[in-house]
C-alpha cells in the first residue's frame, strides 16, 4: 500500500512540473504578444500621422503654388513670398538652426537622406502647438520637419522598432512604394559623384542633387558594371564599388525610373620616382622648370574634349601631359601600367594617308594581370608584356625622352645630339652600367617595351592614330630653370603631340629603360 502512494504521489510530482513549464511558456508567449501588439499599435499610430500630416503639407504646396494665403497666429504666409513684403508658405514654422532644434533635427535629415546644409535649411520645425493650433490638424501628436517646397513630411524623433529607428513613410519595412506621389510624367534626374577610398582600388559612388517635379521622398538606386548582366539595389544614395570601369546607374521609386547614367572609375596615376629623378614642368618653348612632385601638377594623362579626334588623330597639340623627369643631367618619360584593346572594327584613315586601328587604353594597377584583366576591365583587353618582369607585376617604367646620343664613355639621353647608332648591342649593354646608380637598373629598351610605348603613343592619350612627325632638326637644349612656363604648343615630333611626349619613337638608335632596382 505504502509502494502504491508513493508512486502514485511521483506520478502527481511530474504532472506538476510539466503543467509549470506549459504555463510558463504560455506566460512568456503572452508577454511577447502583448509587446508585439502594443510595438504594432505604435507603428500604426505613428505611420497614420505621417499620412494625415502628409495631406495637410500636400494641401499646403498646392497653396503655395497657387499664390494663395494661410493665417497662422495673425501671420500671413502667402504664396511662395515672391511678392513684395510677403512671408512664403514654405516659411512656416520654426528654424531647424535654432539651438535646441538643431542636434535631433541632423540626425533625422541625414537619416532619410538630406545631407547638405542647403536641402536642411529648406525643412521647418512644426511642434503641435503650430500643427493643432495654427493648422488645425487633428490626431498629430508628434514634431515633425517639414519641406513644404518638395511636399516632404520626416518625424523630429523617429520611432524605433526591432532595432531600427524610422524617420518618415518611406523607410517603413515595405513602404518603399507605398508613399503616394505625383506621376507627373516626367523622368527624374540626378548626378554622380566618385571619390576614391583607397589605394588598392575602392570607390565611392554618391547620387546628388535628386530632381522630380512630383512627390517622392525616396529612391532606390539600381547599379552595374557595363559589361555586366545582373544589377545590383541599394537604398543608399552612398555605395562602394571595387573594380575600376564604366558603371550604369538609375534610380526608381516603382515604376517611375530615371534613365541609365554612365560613371567612370578611374585608376589614378602616380609616377613612381626612383632616388634622385626631378619632376619637371616644360614650356611651349621647351624650357624646364623643377617642379614640387606633391603640389605642382607636372602630368597628366588625360585627352581633353576639345582635342579634334574625327580623323582618327590629333592634327595639332595633344592634352596628355605624360610625366617627365631629369636625372643626373639626362631625361625619361614615364610610361604607365594599362590594358588595351584594338578594334578591329574601327580604321583611320588620316590625312598623312595611314590606315590604323582604334586603340583603347584603361589604365590599372598591379593587381590587374593578363589572368583577370577581362573581368577587371572588359573583353578584348590585354596587358602589355613590358609591366611584367621576370619577378614581378611592374605599374609602369621609365623610358629615355630620347635616343642614346654622346660616346660610349659617356652616354647621354639628351635633346641636340646625333644618336649612337653604329655600336654592338653587346658594347652597348656594357657602357650604359654607367647610367646606373645603387637603386636604379638600366636596360636597353626591348621590343616588348618599345610596343607598349608605341600603342599608348597611337592611343587617345598620345596621337591617337596620327603619324608622328620624323624630327627634320636639332631641337634646342632645354636648360633647367626657375621660371614659370607657359601653355604646351603643339610638337607633332612627339608621341603626344606636345613636349611632353617622347621624341624619335621611330628612329633607328638606341634607347633606354629604367627600373627600380
Amino acid at each position: 500500500m505504502k509502494e502504491k502512494i508513493k508512486q502514485e504521489s511521483g506520478v502527481t510530482l511530474l504532472v506538476l512540473v510539466i503543467t509549470i513549464v506549459i504555463l510558463l511558456l504560455i506566460a512568456s508567449m503572452a508577454v511577447y504578444s502583448v509587446s508585439e501588439a502594443i510595438n504594432s499599435s505604435k507603428m500604426t499610430a505613428f505611420t497614420t500621422e505621417l499620412k494625415i500630416m502628409q495631406s495637410q503639407v500636400n494641401l499646403l504646396n498646392e497653396k503655395m503654388r497657387n499664390g494663395e494665403e494661410v493665417n497662422l497666429d495673425g501671420a500671413i504666409y502667402k504664396g511662395n513670398g515672391s511678392e513684395e513684403n510677403t512671408i512664403g508658405i514654405q516659411e512656416i514654422g520654426k528654424s531647424i538652426k535654432d539651438k535646441d532644434i538643431a542636434i535631433q533635427a541632423d540626425v533625422a535629415l541625414e537619416a532619410v537622406g538630406v545631407t547638405t546644409d542647403e536641402e536642411k535649411n529648406k525643412y521647418k520645425y512644426y511642434d503641435n502647438y503650430i500643427i493643432k493650433n495654427g493648422l488645425g490638424v487633428e490626431g498629430v501628436e508628434q514634431e515633425l520637419l517639414v519641406n513644404v517646397e518638395k511636399r516632404e513630411v520626416v518625424s523630429y524623433k523617429g520611432i524605433s522598432n526591432k532595432g531600427k529607428t524610422y524617420y518618415n513613410l518611406a523607410s517603413l519595412p515595405d513602404a518603399m512604394y507605398n508613399v503616394e506621389h505625383e506621376d507627373t510624367g516626367a523622368k527624374p534626374d540626378f548626378e554622380t559623384k566618385i571619390n576614391k577610398i583607397s589605394a588598392d582600388g575602392k570607390w565611392e559612388i554618391s547620387i546628388e542633387n535628386i530632381t522630380y517635379d512630383g512627390y517622392i521622398d525616396k529612391w532606390k538606386v539600381k547599379y552595374k558594371r557595363d559589361n555586366e548582366e545582373g544589377w545590383t539595389t541599394t537604398d543608399d544614395y552612398k555605395f562602394e564599388v571595387d573594380k575600376q570601369g564604366t558603371y550604369i546607374i538609375k534610380i526608381f521609386n516603382g515604376d517611375i525610373e530615371s534613365e541609365e547614367k554612365e560613371c567612370k572609375t578611374k585608376y589614378e596615376i602616380e609616377p613612381e620616382l626612383l632616388d634622385g629623378m626631378q619632376p619637371i614642368i616644360i614650356s611651349d618653348s621647351g624650357d624646364i622648370r623643377k617642379a614640387n612632385s606633391t603640389s605642382d601638377t607636372w602630368y597628366s594623362y588625360d585627352v581633353s574634349e576639345d582635342d579634334d579626334m574625327t580623323d582618327g588623330g590629333t592634327t595639332e597639340g595633344g592634352s596628355s601631359k605624360w610625366a617627365n623627369v631629369e636625372l643626373n643631367g639626362n631625361y625619361y618619360v614615364w610610361i604607365p601600367r594599362y590594358a588595351y584593346k584594338v578594334d578591329k572594327d574601327v580604321t583611320y584613315n588620316n590625312s598623312d594617308g595611314i590606315t590604323t586601328n582604334k586603340i583603347d587604353i584603361e589604365f590599372i594597377e598591379t593587381g590587374i594581370t593578363n589572368q583577370n584583366v577581362v573581368e577587371e576591365v572588359g573583353e578584348g583587353y590585354k596587358v602589355p608584356e613590358a609591366f611584367t618582369t621576370e619577378e614581378k607585376e611592374i605599374s609602369g617604367f621609365w623610358v629615355g625622352k630620347y635616343e642614346l646620343s654622346g660616346t660610349i664613355e659617356d652616354l647621354k639621353t639628351v635633346p641636340d645630339e646625333e644618336s649612337i647608332k653604329d655600336v654592338e648591342e653587346e658594347e652597348l649593354t656594357e657602357a650604359i652600367k654607367s647610367l646606373e646608380t645603387d637603386e636604379i637598373a638600366v636596360f636597353i629598351t626591348n621590343k616588348t617595351e618599345f610596343e607598349a610605348i608605341e600603342n599608348l603613343a597611337k592611343s587617345p592619350y598620345g596621337r591617337n592614330g596620327t603619324e608622328i612627325k620624323k624630327k627634320e632638326e636639332k631641337e634646342q637644349t632645354p636648360e633647367v630653370e626657375e621660371t614659370e612656363g607657359t601653355e604646351v604648343e603643339e610638337d607633332l615630333t612627339t608621341t603626344t603631340g606636345n613636349k611632353y611626349g617622347i621624341y624619335n619613337l621611330f628612329g633607328d638608335g638606341y634607347r633606354v629603360t629604367l627600373l627600380a632596382k
